[in-house]
């Protein structure tokens, strides 16, 4: 099963954690998915209940989670907006619950402080976030090791 943001298969470790949150938080919850991609984790979260928002900064992405949305029958669930995750167009203290399964590695280090702030600002107090990163670690990374450092969505530690 080949799982990724051009397709609308859940990651399957997305799918182990949904069955945590679901424990933790509300039906009904407000949660956000940033870097959506095409919806596949905010329509994971809308089928179990929740009322699920995902911003990506791909126009492409967010139309083609529109499409997901209407196809899977979760768009009353669901919203998206065409957004950056460096200034969320939402309120203060307005989730439950934010993901990132994959958007933070794709931000420059020096942005990193303004995104967590970002976050901790449209998250509820006691509210839930998770933000799933590569590693040089990881299986993909091993497989398709850039040469010189050349790949943009990773950069090693100097040491």
């Amino acid at each position: 099963m080949k799982t990724g943001w051009r397709n609308a298969i859940p990651a399957p470790q997305f799918l182990i954690f949904l069955k945590w949150l679901k424990k933790q938080l509300k039906k009904q919850s407000t949660v956000l998915d940033i870097g959506c991609g095409n919806g596949r984790h905010t329509i994971a979260l809308a089928k179990n209940g929740f009322d699920a928002y995902g911003v990506d900064f791909s126009k492409f992405a967010i139309k083609t989670a529109v499409k997901n949305s209407l196809k899977e029958k979760t768009s009353k669930k669901t919203r998206f907006r065409h957004a950056n995750a460096l200034n969320l167009p939402f309120q203060d203290n307005f989730f439950d619950f934010v993901t990132d399964d994959g958007c933070l590695h794709h931000i420059a280090k020096k942005d990193w402080k303004k995104y967590l702030q970002n976050i901790g600002r449209v998250l509820k107090k006691n509210g839930l976030a998770r933000i799933k990163v590569f590693s040089k670690n990881c299986e993909y990374y091993k497989k398709n090791k850039p040469k010189a450092n050349k790949t943009p969505w990773i950069k090693l530690r100097d040491s």
